[in-house]
């Protein structure tokens, strides 16, 4: 070799060593460099702290990979370990610790985020563990699903083909599958690898699961799973071992359940063996103890199939349940089936509180429906009855009671038969081919017997129909009813029952006969009467061990005896309902006693049911009249009740005059009463006023049914009228005669009557009442009203009637009208007098139709003294002399009431007048001043007041009076003024205002300087506060007749 070639090659070996160094000293930043455009070629974020590389291993600290303020995975530091076989390397084992890994499903696929990216593509070989060591400390994961989100903690190490132990704990705070949610489920399983096979078993616990879709929750439940995969993960086999302290399923609670579900598959289907326990079980339909159910089963696709059996060691139906079926024997107490049906009803309570049950089954399941094969049952009660379905004659899928849905139909095909107990014995056969198919068979049933009834049934023979099985026999029975007895009831029956043993009895009309009933005291002749199903479509239906029916008869007619007296009763239809042994009639006529005495009764609608040996019940809609008493009574309803031939009837009704027009208003009586008896009505009750409930009257009647004699008596504690109460809510004849009455009335009236006739009688009184008539108030009404016909309303001459205070807009006191009542709502006046201001105001005698669109009345006045009336107001500064007499002719019509031509005038002699006030001081105008000097004090001979208009509304007055002035010249004053004296004045003043505010009128007549001031030019009389304001006319006064003049002109014409 020669010196350039040796040369040569030692230099390129140092170049190469140099090379080789710098590429060792330069190896991180090189790796660094490779590792980050592959990320980045990737697309894959990431960080990392490069702490060793070397030829057997690498370490990485502080690993970042994905989003940094989100990273899919986060190390505190992994490691790699390189194995070197025949030169060639790789990786012998992995180990990291304070991993957390994040990831995700979307659309039933793991996602790690930006991880995805770095996993190689799939190769479509079966799956298979690497083989490779692992050791992993502290490793997490959060995986959220769409179920909810799960934590997972993994440590272990070993390889992963064979040997890896490790220990797996997951926790999921809520997870909602299927329409299920469970809260706090938590797992700790030990996981291992043996020959590339996992395999795991711990405890798993959840605190509850919740399915409202399928109506299931549980409380805390313990399982303990061990399973087994093989290596490629396509098969499985394992067991869970479940303990669970509650569950409920929709009303149905369970209690302690345990339980071991083993399993084997594959991804074709599972199959194993279940075996489940139930300390208790409770539902809202019964209860069981020791339930349990085992056998095996199939799971493939959507198919589910279970072969095994069914029992619990105690079952019984719920209280209310068997409270149903004792209650048989109620609803048909009374009834000649009642002894039966209560005989059945304890005996099926009894079998039902504690029976053995027993199952064998088979279930067969897919979407879209399903079937369940009940191949034998028997139940085997305490009490000693028994009821067992055996295995039948029929060909095809299943024997003895097969279900199918959404079909939902059915195939029952074997023998049913019942013993013991007290319940009644018979054996059923049943054939059915194939289900939904025609279904034959026969009862045979021994005579059924209790508490003196039998009930005898022919051979029951039926057959399918599409709504179940009819069935034929004829029914014999004999028994009791109320204090009486049915004998010879004989009934054709044709059935029907159906897939639930419920059953129905006559859906068509049949005949009923008997030879003789008798209850009550109500003696029946023989009769015949079609009955035809009313309620549920039958004459008898028996449906959830619940026993009903009933037959409508049409048009009854039935004759007989009530005790001793002859009854006839007829309706348009009647309704018996056997199961509960109710009755009801609609438009009922009853007539008891003799034609010509007869008292009827008719009733709208009419309930009643057998009670202790007696009818009883409620009515509604009735009517009727007992006898001869003149009223009539309605809108009734209450209860009854027919006893030992005694009939008591407790109602709340309503009372009407049989008058027209009526005398009063309707009345009610809540608590009405009526007792027949012996042939003898004794009724009685309290009378209200409908609206408020005041008391009016109570009444008592007695009528004996064999004369048509009775007698009432009317008692009145005492009406009092007040707001809550008016006397038009009584009658309606004080309507527009009085109203807003105060006061109480009371006492007492009689009724009599016979084939005769009717009379009555009746004394009333009120003290110190107040009402407002027509006129004006009045207050302190006191008197007695006799009456000799108190149902005419008609009283003897000469009753009197105390009036305290009148007061049509001047009070008078202390009055007193004598009057007579007579027929046809008239009053007779034969006087009315009031002592009134020194004089008397007097009602002419008169005759008052009350019925009259319009009514006169007339009052007088005579020797009104002037100063008295005044004094009334307490006028201090005006004074008076002079007696007026006067007439008031009064009209009473729908308006009110009113003054028509009346008028009040001077007596001859004439009066005084003389007004001295604040404005006749005062320093007024000359006009003013001659005014107020003349009214100072003047003496009149003629005075006269003309009254028009309503009293309720507007009034109209024209006041004339003249006189002269008799005072002198005041000091200081001379001229013109000295010609007053002794002159006459002459005043003619009309004064339209409301009755009511006559107090202003009188004011204004009596004090004429108010009316004096008005007729004075503006300014005459100046604006001070020392002036008086002129009383104000009331705001709800009538408002002036349109287009009228001023009542006073402003300049005065002479008068003659």
């Amino acid at each position: 070799m020669s010196t350039v070639l040796r040369r040569t090659l030692l230099l390129v070996f140092a170049l190469l060593l140099v090379s080789l160094a710098v590429v060792w000293f330069q190896r991180k930043p090189i790796a660094r460099n490779y590792i980050d455009a592959e990320l980045a070629r990737r697309g894959v974020r990431g960080s990392y702290d490069l702490v060793e590389l070397g030829p057997g291993r690498q370490r990485i600290e502080h690993l970042v990979l994905g989003d940094p303020a989100q990273p899919d995975l986060t190390a505190d530091w992994a490691e790699l370990r390189i194995a070197y076989r025949l030169g060639t390397p790789r990786i012998a084992e992995v180990r990291a610790g304070g991993v957390r890994l994040r990831g995700r499903i979307v659309d039933g696929t793991l996602s790690l985020g930006d991880l995805d990216r770095l996993m190689p593509a799939p190769s479509g070989a079966p799956f298979s563990l690497p083989d490779l060591r692992v050791v992993l400390q502290d490793a997490r994961m959060r995986l959220d699903a769409p179920t909810g989100p799960v934590g997972l903690k993994l440590e272990g190490s070993g390889n992963l083909r064979n040997g890896f132990r490790g220990r797996l704990a997951a926790v999921a705070p809520h997870l909602a599958i299927g329409g299920c949610s469970l809260a706090r489920t938590t797992a700790y399983v030990d996981l291992k690898i043996v020959d590339r096979s996992p395999a795991l078993s711990g405890p798993v616990r959840t605190d509850t699961l919740d399915c409202p879709a399928l109506a299931l929750r549980t409380g805390h439940a313990d399982m303990r799973i061990t399973m087994a995969l093989s290596g490629p993960l396509d098969a499985w086999s394992g067991d869970v071992r479940l303990a669970l302290a509650a569950a409920r399923y929709a009303d149905i609670r369970l209690a302690r359940i345990g339980g071991k579900l083993d399993f084997a598959g594959k991804a074709a289907g599972t199959h194993g063996m279940l075996q489940l326990t139930a300390a208790s079980v409770a539902a809202p339909q019964g209860a069981g103890r020791d339930v349990s159910i085992d056998g095996d089963y199939a799971v493939a696709g959507d198919r589910l199939r279970f072969t095994g059996h069914a029992g619990a060691a105690s079952a019984r139906l719920a209280d209310a349940t068997i409270a149903q079926l004792r209650g048989i024997g109620g609803s048909a107490a009374g009834t000649p089936a009642g002894p039966l049906a209560s005989a059945l009803g304890t005996a099926l309570a009894n079998a039902a509180r504690d029976a053995r049950f027993d199952a064998q089954l088979a279930l067969d399941s897919r979407t879209g429906g399903g079937t369940l094969t009940v191949s034998r049952m028997t139940l085997d009660s305490a009490s000693g009855a028994r009821l067992a379905l055996g295995e039948g004659e029929g060909e095809g899928e299943g024997e003895g009671v097969l279900l199918r849905w959404p079909q939902a139909d059915a195939r029952i095909d074997g023998t049913l038969s019942i013993a013991g107990g007290g319940l009644p014995e018979g054996v059923i056969r049943l054939t059915q081919r194939m289900p939904g198919g025609p279904l034959t068979g026969e009862a045979r049933f021994a005579p059924y017997a209790a508490g003196g009834a039998r009930l005898t049934l022919a051979p029951v023979r039926f057959a399918a129909l599409p709504d179940g099985a009819r069935f034929d026999t004829r029914v014999t029975l004999d028994g009791p009813l109320a204090d009486g007895r049915v004998e010879g009831l004989s009934l054709p029956v044709s059935g029907l029952v159906d897939t639930r043993g419920n059953f129905v009895v006559n859906r068509s009309c049949a005949p009923l006969d008997w030879r003789s009933v008798s209850a009550a005291g109500l003696v029946l002749r023989p009769a015949r009467l079609g009955l035809c199903p009313v309620e549920g479509g039958a004459l008898l239906v028996m449906t959830g061990g619940r026993l009903r029916g009933g037959a409508a008869i049409v048009a009854p007619r039935l004759a007989g005896r009530l005790g001793s007296s002859p009854v006839t009763l007829a309706a348009s239809g009647a309704r018996v309902k056997l199961g509960d042994g109710t009755l009801g009639l609609s438009d009922l006529a009853v007539r008891l006693g003799e034609p010509d005495s007869e008292t009827r009764l008719d009733i709208g609608r009419l309930d009643g049911r057998i009670d202790g040996g007696a009818l009883a019940g409620t009515f509604a809609a009735l009517s009727g009249k007992i006898g001869a008493v003149p009223l009539l009574v309605s809108e009734g309803e209450g209860k009854w009740r027919l006893r030992n031939g005694i009939l008591g009837l407790g109602a709340a009704l309503r009372v009407d005059d049989e008058a027209t027009p009526p005398r009063f208003q309707p009345l009610r009586s809540p608590d009405f009463v009526l007792v027949l008896a012996n042939g003898e009505i004794a009724a009685g009750g309290t009378l209200v006023e409908p609206k408020n409930g005041s008391t009016v009257t109570k009444v008592t009647i007695d009528h004996r049914l064999s004369t048509g004699t009775g007698h009432a008596a009317l008692d009145v504690p005492g009406i009092t009228f007040d707001k809550a109460l008016q006397p038009e809510e009584l009658t309606h004849l004080t309507l527009g005669v009085v109203a807003n009455v105060r006061g109480t009335v009371r006492g007492q009236g009689e009724i009599d009557w016979s084939p005769k006739g009717v009379t009555s009688n009746g004394v009333f009184r009120t003290d110190d009442t107040a009402l407002a008539a027509a006129f004006g108030p009045v207050s302190g009404l006191t008197g007695e009203v006799r009456f000799t016909d108190l149902l005419a309303l008609e009283t003897a001459p000469g009753q009197v009637m105390r009036i305290g205070e009148a007061n049509p807009g001047v009070a008078v006191n202390d009055g007193e009208i004598r009057y007579q009542l007579l027929a046809g709502q008239r009053v007779k006046v034969e006087s009315g007098r009031w002592p009134f201001a020194g004089g008397e105001l007097i009602l002419d005698p008169d005759v008052i139709d009350m019925t009259a669109a319009e009514r006169r009345l007339t009052f007088r006045v005579a020797g009104l003294d002037a100063g008295q009336f005044i004094n009334k107001f307490e006028f201090d500064n005006l004074n008076a002399t002079g007696k007026f007499d006067g007439v008031l002719p009064m009209v009473f019509d729908q308006h009110g009431g009113r003054i028509d031509g009346g008028y009040l005038k001077v007596r001859e002699e004439g009066g005084t007048l003389s007004y001295i006030g604040d404005i006749s001081n005062m320093d007024l105008n000359f006009f003013a001043n001659i005014a107020f000097d003349a009214l100072k004090s003047i003496r009149y001979k003629r005075l006269t007041i003309g009254l028009n208009g309503a009293i309720d509304g507007e009034l109209v007055s024209d006041i004339r009076f003249d006189g002269v002035n008799q005072q002198g010249i005041e000091k200081g004053k001379g001229g013109l003024f000295e010609q007053i004296l002794g002159r006459q004045f002459i005043f003619n003043i009309k004064i339209t205002a409301p009755f009511r505010g006559l107090m202003t009128t009188a004011k204004s007549f009596y004090d004429p300087s108010i009316l004096v001031r008005d007729a004075l030019p503006p300014g005459a009389v100046p604006a001070d506060d020392a002036v008086p304001a002129v009383p104000a006319v009331p705001a709800d006064a009538p408002a002036a007749t349109p287009g009228a003049g001023p009542v006073q002109p402003k300049e005065s014409d002479p008068v003659p």
